[in-house]
């Protein structure tokens, strides 16, 4: 739970991590040779992804 600034509760937010997504994430970027966030950053932006093996 984020707590906000505004005393009627109106700012606070709840943040939910998705345990799967992490946990699986966690372990494919341990074992990665390059950026993950690196990897889907470029994908988005269209350009080619390489695996960092060569």
């Amino acid at each position: 739970m984020i707590l906000g600034d505004r005393d009627d509760g109106r700012a606070d937010r709840v943040l939910e991590v998705n345990p799967r997504l992490t946990t699986s994430f966690v372990r494919l970027a341990a074992g990665s040779p390059r950026s993950l966030v690196r990897a889907m950053l470029d994908a988005a932006a269209g350009s080619q992804v390489h695996d960092g093996a060569t």
